[in-house]
Formats: structure tokens, sequence, C-alpha cells
């Protein structure tokens, strides 16, 4: 009899939650169905019909809370992502400052990975936008100071070294005229660099071995800008080539501007004037005079 009872109250369990879209368990299942019997058996004892006991253990199965033992809602046939969906959002509407919390949590952590990110593809990962730059490659002094020219006149001089080359230092110049200094990033460096870069400026030429020389070539001394300082500085105005850029109180013809997404040799510097090293010692002899005076 008792067996009996069982099954029955597992059928009618599980067409509860059926009815309710709810998966339960096997374990569930055996456990509602032995607490219905039990409550029928209950019945029976304090003096209940079978028909009362029956109706009584019914009640309790079709009450609201009955089936909280499940949580998860079974899949509708056909509701697919739509109802998946739909019960998220409910989810997320019953708990609405923990949701919040949790929003706000997850959209700080990608906010700040991706600045980390950001920061070391711009110092580390990031190759040079140049043509082939897993070609390329530095000459370290490892440790025993920086080259200097005598050091690179010998190297180049060896042309069956390398394919092509090019030697560069940093700098910051002084745009003023006079009075208070206005510094701009900018490297010095040889004829080579743009040739070796496989990097063509968008409007005007590089400079040549006739101007990489004290004084310069044939238009004096001469220099090269980023696409940024063009914009910033000329308005990205279409005659800046062949006008006038004061570096360190000595004129220079503008005579290129670099692309855009070039932003010099070294990986996490961003330069905004090139200038043929040959003026390294006509502009720091004009900077000492300077101090001087």
């Amino acid at each position: 009899m008792r067996d009996r009872q069982l099954r029955q109250w597992r059928t009618l369990v599980r067409e509860r939650a059926n009815r309710e879209w709810r998966e339960l368990s096997l374990d569930v299942v055996d456990e509602l169905a032995c607490h219905l019997a039990e409550l029928q058996a209950s019945a029976i004892r304090r003096g209940a019909s079978d028909g009362e006991a029956h109706q009584t253990a019914l009640d309790a199965l079709n009450s609201a809370s009955f089936l909280e033992l499940s949580k998860r809602p079974r899949a509708r046939p056909g509701g697919g992502y739509a109802h998946d969906f739909r019960v998220a959002v409910r989810q997320l509407m019953a708990t609405p400052i923990v949701s919040a919390v949790a929003a706000l949590s997850l959209a700080l952590g990608v906010g700040a990975n991706t600045a980390i990110f950001s920061l070391v593809n711009s110092l580390v990962l990031r190759t040079l936008p140049v043509k082939d730059p897993r070609q390329l490659a530095i000459l370290d002094p490892q440790g025993n100071g920086s080259w200097t020219y005598p050091i690179w006149s010998e190297l180049r001089q060896r042309p069956q070294l390398f394919d092509r080359a090019f030697a560069w230092g940093q700098e910051r110049f002084d745009l003023a005229s006079g009075g208070v200094a206005e510094f701009v990033d900018g490297i010095w460096t040889t004829a080579g660099i743009f040739d070796t870069l496989g990097v063509s400026p968008v409007l005007g030429r590089a400079f040549t071995d006739a101007d990489d020389r004290p004084g310069g070539g044939q238009d004096g001394p001469v220099a090269v800008i980023s696409h940024a300082f063009w914009q910033r500085r000329f308005g990205g105005a279409a005659d800046t080539i062949g006008r006038r850029l004061t570096l360190e109180r000595t004129p220079f013809t503008i005579v290129g501007i670099m692309p855009p997404d070039f932003f010099g040799p070294d990986v996490g510097r961003r330069v905004d004037i090139v200038v043929p090293i040959g003026m390294v010692t006509v502009l720091r002899e004009d900077r000492s005079l300077d101090r001087r005076d």
C-alpha cells in the first residue's frame, strides 16, 4: 500500500513540476512524494477519512510554496535564447542592488584591464608602423655609453654589415625665439631613417645626405615634422612645406610631414620634429652662445 501511494505521489509531483516548468531531480521527487504520503497518513491517524486525508495532501501539493526546493526553471520547447534572456532579466531585476554592484565591478575591471593593456601595448608589445618591422635590429652598446658619431661613421663605411642603417638620438628642442621656452620632443638622425624604415612623408620630402651636414644643404637647415605637430602648430595648412620653424633660435625650413601613424623610431615615445644629425654641432654651439649671453 505504501509503495503504491509513493508511486502515485511521484506521478502527481512530476505533473505539478511540468505545469510550473520546473525541473526536479529524482531525489527531490522522492522526498516530496514521501512528504505527501506522510501528510496523508498523519491525517488518517487524526481521524480523517481516506478521501479527506488524500485531499489534505493534494492541497499541500498545489500550494504555491511546495516546489521551492527547485529554483531552476526548465527550458520551454521552442523558447530558445529569447526565453533565457527573459529569465535572466527577471532574475537581475529581482536583486537590483546586487546586479548594479556586479555590473559596476565588471565595468571597473574591464576599464582597468583595458587601460593596463593599452599601456603595455604602447610600451612593449606594439611594433613600429613601418615596412617589415621584424627585419629591424638595434645595435646596443651594452652599458658602455651611447654610440659616438665616429663609431657611426665607421659602421657606415661597411655597407656589407646591413642592408640599410641609420643612427638617431633623442632631443628636446626649444621653439621659442626668445623669452619663455617652448619645448617639443624630437630626434637627431641620419638621412637614411626614412628609407630604412620604409616611411614616406605624406607631404614634401625627407632630408637627404646633402642636408645631413653642418649648415645644411641647398635649402639650409631642414626639418621633417610629425602629422600631429603639423595639425597642432599649423592647422594642417597645405602651404606648411617651405615655412620656417625656429629650433634653439636657429631657423629651419620644413621640407616634409610624416604619416599620421608614424611616431618615431622608439616604441612608446612620440617625436614631433626630426632634424639631420649634421646640425648637432651648429645648434649646440648656438645654445652655448645663448646661455653665455
